[in-house]
């Protein structure tokens, strides 16, 4: 006898999706994660990850727009508050410091910061979550041994702070670390659901609406016929 997968419940998650127009392509900052993760292993991803306390005790002194904050909590029950809205774009800036070494942050301080955030005390920067816009939303189907109720953010690539040194991969989050354009998408292996984010980026950069807090989220869920998009 079989026994069934427990239904996990998704944990909020962020990434950012920083964005570079300086080229003649437009190009994405991703990393291939290393092969000993269980979730997504050899994928090339956003940097990103959960939800954590020292997030949500940021937020209360970095709070987002309010229109941001109204936008995220949209259609999400479990997110009953701005400042956990707030938490969550400053989520995506501490996942992509720790994963890629670049502090999307101003110069300034702030007393009593976490400890999570001592990269940016040690640089005098603050974090910028006032610079993320939201455009879209995934979450995990079950089944798989990780689920995230994922919200992605952008940001143009001068949102990260001047002269700060990147982490040279591999560790144990990246195997690489890349500014990806569309034309190199297809030397890695990316998930059906990256995809979609990425031609949702492609879509807000292109109609000029990466800025534009009250466009839209798009909202991909997994259906039995495949990935389904709706809007928030």
């Amino acid at each position: 006898m079989t026994t069934a997968a427990p239904r996990l419940r998704p944990r909020d998650a962020a990434s950012l999706v920083l964005f570079d127009r300086s080229g003649s392509e437009t190009r994405f900052l991703m990393g291939v994660r290393a092969a000993t993760h269980l979730f997504m292993p050899g994928h090339l991803v956003f940097p990103g990850g959960r939800l954590e306390p020292s997030d949500v005790a940021l937020a209360r002194r970095l709070p987002v727009e309010d229109a941001v904050a109204q936008r995220l909590m949209c259609g999400s029950p479990r997110l009953s508050s701005s400042r956990r809205a707030s938490a969550l774009a400053l989520a995506a800036i501490r996942e992509t410091q720790e994963e890629t070494g670049l502090l999307v942050a101003e110069r300034g301080s702030l007393p009593a910061m976490p400890d999570a955030w001592a990269a940016f005390v040690t640089a005098g920067a603050v974090p910028s979550p006032r610079r993320l816009v939201p455009f879209a939303r995934a979450v995990t189907p079950p089944g798989l041994p990780r689920r995230f109720d994922a919200r992605f953010f952008l940001a143009p690539a001068e949102s990260v702070l001047e002269h700060t040194k990147p982490i040279v991969p591999p560790t144990d989050e990246f195997e690489t670390v890349i500014w990806v354009g569309s034309t190199e998408l297809r030397n890695y292996r990316v998930a059906p659901v990256t995809e979609l984010v990425l031609e949702a980026a492609f879509a807000r950069i292109d109609n000029g609406t990466d800025r534009d807090a009250d466009a839209p989220i798009a909202y991909f869920r997994r259906r039995r016929e495949g990935h389904a998009t709706e809007y928030l």
